[in-house]
């Protein structure tokens, strides 16, 4: 089996922490014998082919267009470039990872071009629309009828969570789909560090958005250091993003204390302070199936997110996590102060949440990829 894999977000040397999950899904796929050509399609540097931690990367430099009068002007131009690195012909599958509208939209047109199989693997709810929508009119195709066209035309939906599909199955409950949860390599985290210092640490991982809900976590910790000022209660929140500035003013114009930015971290980085905190909260209000709870788990940590999100899947509330009524600050709250004050619970969920999410490898989730690639695009062929 040989995928051609499009996405417009890979990491790379410069940023090897950015989308890392995808790589880990593509080198477990390498590993169990798929032969992939990463598409990695960008606006940033040029376009040129090379390895990136023993996988074939072809970058491909684009200009982002929102009005979709543009794409297929885009779409043959990146077909042009695609055609210096590799000979299309030479693969079963157009792989695309769920990406903005012009990226699908090529990935459409390579499919019908090539007379290919098209994939498409949706890690988010935005199935048919983009968080920011564009609107425009006439001639000027909005971007949900470009995605809506993609999904029809896919010979296989996957998405990362049951959540996910059930966007797709709502309006269009012919199309094929199916559920591919993502993995975590236990070895990386499976380290719980003691601490004796008498803080009570929360850790959040996640990019500075909106829709990533910082502010109801932070008012819920402001709230904990007003009730119990004799607590020491330290927050580290990982990631950055657009919303940094905001969250920052926000933390500072309403007095909220322990609260500390450490930017963006590697890996290795991220794996290390989950193994020295005690609890990682994650109150989106927007999410597919975070990875970061499915590290948070490997790591041995009780995870407190809010209902409504794809990650109740792999969770079981007050067994092997917490979740909190959605955007219901005095319920996060609560369910932070359970697990703060309450060892033996904290310690409990911690290892139902590591005997649970074990079970999700990367190897498992590349063996059910490629078992539903090949019933629902090879056995013809």
């Amino acid at each position: 089996m040989k995928l051609l894999y499009i996405t417009g977000m890979y990491p790379s040397e410069r940023n090897p922490q950015y989308c890392v999950f995808i790589h880990n899904q593509v080198k477990a796929l390498i590993k169990n014998g798929v032969d992939i050509t990463v598409v990695n399609i960008t606006v940033n540097g040029a376009s040129l082919k090379a390895v990136y931690d023993g996988v074939e990367i072809v970058n491909l430099k684009y200009k982002d267009r929102t009005r979709t009068i543009f794409y297929p002007f885009i779409a043959i131009n990146l077909l042009r470039e695609l055609k210096k690195f590799v000979s299309l012909q030479e693969y079963d599958i157009v792989y695309v990872v769920h990406s903005s509208a012009n990226i699908l939209y090529f990935g459409r047109f390579l499919s019908r071009r090539c007379k290919k199989p098209l994939v498409v693997h949706y890690r988010g709810f935005n199935i048919f629309n983009e968080y920011n929508e564009t609107k425009t009119k006439g001639l000027f195709l909005n971007q949900e009828k470009v995605k809506r066209k993609v999904v029809l035309s896919s010979d296989l939906s996957i998405g990362v969570s049951k959540k996910v599909i059930d966007v797709i199955k709502k309006e269009y409950p012919q199309c094929p789909t199916a559920v591919v949860y993502n993995g975590v390599d236990i070895q990386s985290f499976n380290e719980k560090i003691v601490r004796n210092d008498g803080v009570f640490k929360i850790i959040c991982v996640a990019n500075l958005i909106p829709i990533k809900g910082h502010k109801f976590l932070f008012e819920a910790v402001n709230n904990i250091h007003k009730k119990y000022p004799d607590i020491k209660v330290k927050l580290e929140v990982v990631g950055a993003g657009f919303y940094e500035k905001v969250l920052k003013n926000f933390v500072v114009n309403n007095g909220i204390t322990d609260v500390e930015f450490t930017g963006v971290l590697s890996h290795d980085e991220v794996a290390m302070h989950m193994q020295r905190s005690d609890i990682l909260v994650l109150p989106s209000v927007y999410e597919a199936c975070a990875n970061v709870c499915f590290e948070a788990m490997a790591s041995h940590l009780p995870v407190v997110i809010f209902s409504g999100q794809g990650t109740e899947e792999i969770m079981e509330n007050g067994i092997s996590g917490m979740i909190a009524e959605k955007g219901n600050v005095s319920d996060l709250q609560n369910r932070i102060e359970r697990l703060m004050f309450d060892d033996k619970l904290r310690e409990s969920v911690g290892e139902n949440a590591f005997n649970h999410i074990k079970q999700y490898t990367w190897d498992k989730s590349a063996k059910t990829i490629i078992e539903i690639l090949n019933k629902y695009c090879l056995q013809n062929l």
